[in-house]
C-alpha cells in the first residue's frame, strides 16, 4: 500500500497544534470592578451624610423660631383672655383682696377649659406653653398682667404686659433680662417705657 504525501495535512496539523498550545485567556475576577463599585458608594454614603447634617443644622432653627414665635401668640392670646376676666384683670379675688393668678383659675372652671395645658404653680403663678403669667401693680396700683419666658431663647422671647389704660405692651427681651421665675418685668421697667410697644391685635 503506498502512501502519499499531502501537504495540506501538514498546514492542518500546524494549525491545530498552534491553537490548542495558546495560553487560554484568563477570565477577569472583577475585582477592581468591585472595588470601584464599593468605593463610590462608601463616596455616595458620605456624600449623603454630608448632606443630611447640612439639612438637619438648617431646618432645626427654623423650626425652633416658629416654635418661639408660637408660644408668643399664645401668651398674647392668653393675656387677652386673662385681661377679659374682671377678677383677673383687677388681681382680686371675690372679697375685693389680691389674689393670684393660680387661685383664680383654679376656681373658674370656665377660664380653666378656655385655656388648655393650663399649670398652676405653686408660687401662684400660671404656665402655659413655655411662658410664665402673673398679677402686680404698676404705679398707684394700677393692675397689671404679665407674661413673660420659663426660659428665654427656648421657650420664648418676648415679654408682655396688660394694664386697663396701656392694654397689651410687648418687649423685644433680646438680651433676655426678663427669664425665669425670679425675672419678671417689674413696674419701673414698663414706667421707663423703653423698648416697651402697643402689640396690635392680629
Amino acid at each position: 500500500m503506498s502512501t502519499q504525501f499531502d501537504p495540506s495535512a501538514i498546514a492542518t496539523a500546524a494549525a491545530t497544534s498552534h491553537v490548542s498550545t495558546a495560553p487560554a485567556p484568563t477570565r477577569s475576577t472583577g475585582t477592581s470592578a468591585n472595588t470601584t463599585i464599593r468605593t463610590l458608594s462608601w463616596v455616595d454614603r458620605l456624600t449623603l451624610g454630608a448632606i443630611g447634617v447640612v439639612v438637619v443644622l438648617v431646618t432645626l432653627p427654623v423650626l425652633r423660631g416658629f416654635g418661639l414665635r408660637e408660644n408668643e401668640r399664645d401668651a398674647l392670646r392668653m393675656l387677652r383672655v386673662l385681661s377679659a376676666e374682671p377678677a383677673a384683670g383687677a388681681g382680686l379675688d371675690a372679697a375685693g383682696q389680691q389674689a393670684s393668678l393660680a387661685e383664680l383659675a383654679g376656681r373658674d372652671r370656665v377660664l380653666h377649659r378656655r385655656l388648655e395645658d393650663l399649670e398652676m404653680l405653686s408660687d401662684g403663678r400660671l404656665r402655659r406653653h413655655g411662658y410664665l403669667f402673673d398679677v402686680s401693680a404698676l404705679g398707684t396700683g394700677e393692675p397689671m398682667l404679665r407674661a413673660w419666658p420659663w426660659d428665654h431663647g427656648q421657650t420664648g422671647r418676648g415679654a408682655f404686659i396688660w394694664t386697663p389704660r396701656r392694654g397689651i405692651q410687648g418687649y423685644r427681651n433680646g438680651d433676655g433680662r426678663f427669664s425665669g421665675p425670679e425675672a419678671p418685668p417689674q413696674a419701673a421697667d414698663v414706667l421707663a417705657g423703653d423698648g416697651w410697644v402697643p402689640m396690635p391685635r392680629r
